[in-house]
């Protein structure tokens, strides 16, 4: 059965919404995403879920379907939602391709910022999914927007280019074909999964295409947990709920040294330091230089070590780069094992496309 809220309840609901979302984040939103939330009615999408009208319009991630497996689908943290969409600067008549449909929540978003239904074009791998969120979308209102069922892996190479391209589930490696379909100058937002068997060493990337290449960097916020995609040809592995890696013990151990305060090691570090540092974890654990086996104290030791014999690089100055697009650079790099089309360095960009990380 399906919830029903009278308009005025509703609006009530989002206004509030969104006010949680911006105090959080320490910032007002754009006008355009503001305007977006305040109009796109989420409990359309979510309703079926049985949670409270409350609930659905606060910042939490609402799990709508799920089998014995796996989450199958869930409509993402508003405040994740909103801090992705300032990085992708969507604007008027983009054309955008959303990887992930799920509830189709924030492909409704899309098609508010875009100001046109048929300019988002959104894909789904599970197609009950897709039908439901189909379905979601017309009740709203964008029913012009174009929902596929089929192996985001691919993207939607029928109506590219793109230029924005949006991932809404983690993936351990950018696919070549959704950098051949983004339009040159073109913006990608992704969570990336820097090491498929630590599910906390996802982090927000914003890349540029540049070339036939991709140029970007890490964004806020930076230590981030999406479902990862599943791959119809070749699917990577999950970590069990009992198979805890060292990537979540090492940012469990890190966020509760900083927050306590009480550690010489992370004391008086501003939040984008630690996010720096976590992400300089992240990279030395997927390019095997951090060992699986370290005790996770001695591990936020390293990392803080390395993090201050680098000079305590911000997050803008982690370039990522395709191979063929490397910028030269004394500085380290890394060679991600799971992620063959990108390169990670250092010093390299100060800012790429208007990077909002500081």
């Amino acid at each position: 059965m399906r919830l029903e809220i009278d308009a005025d309840t509703a609006q009530g609901l989002r206004e509030r919404l969104v006010l949680e979302v911006e105090g959080k984040m320490g910032r007002g939103l754009p006008g355009p995403v503001r305007d977006a939330f305040l109009k796109v009615p989420r409990h359309v999408f979510v309703s079926t879920s049985g949670v409270e009208p409350q609930a659905i319009y606060s910042d939490q991630t609402l799990v709508v379907g799920a089998d014995e497996q796996s989450c199958v689908t869930s409509s993402t943290m508003p405040i994740l939602m909103a801090w992705m969409l300032l990085h992708l600067d969507v604007q008027e008549g983009h054309r955008v391709m959303e990887v992930g449909t799920g509830t189709g929540y924030n492909a409704a978003v899309l098609a508010e910022l875009t100001g046109r239904g048929d300019a988002v074009h959104t894909i789904e791998i599970v197609s009950r999914v897709a039908k439901a969120s189909r379905g979601s979308l017309g009740r709203a209102g964008y029913d012009g927007v174009h929902v596929y069922s089929g192996n985001g892996k691919r993207g939607i190479p029928a109506h590219a280019p793109y230029d924005r391209i949006v991932a809404t589930t983690a993936v351990v490696d950018i696919p070549p074909e959704w950098a051949q379909q983004l339009a040159t100058g073109g913006l990608l937002v992704a969570p990336l999964a820097l090491d498929a068997h630590e599910p906390e060493t996802q982090a927000t990337v914003r890349l540029v295409r540049e070339g036939k290449g991709l140029v970007g960097t890490f964004e806020h916020p930076t230590c981030v947990s999406f479902i990862l995609m599943t791959d119809m040809d070749a699917p990577h592995p999950r970590c069990q709920d009992d198979d805890i890696g060292l990537g979540q013990r090492l940012t469990e151990t890190v966020w509760r040294q900083w927050q306590a305060g009480d550690n010489r090691e992370w004391r008086g570090l501003t939040l984008e330091e630690v996010n720096a540092a976590l992400v300089l974890g992240s990279l030395e654990l997927a390019t095997g230089k951090l060992a699986r086996g370290t005790a996770p104290a001695d591990a936020a030791e390293a990392v803080r070590g390395l993090w201050e014999s680098l000079g305590r690089p911000t997050l803008g100055q982690f370039a990522i780069q395709s191979p063929g697009n490397c910028v030269p650079t004394d500085g380290p790099t890394w060679v991600l094992r799971e992620s063959p089309s990108l390169v990670v360095t250092l010093g390299t960009r100060d800012r790429v496309g208007g990077s909002l990380t500081r």
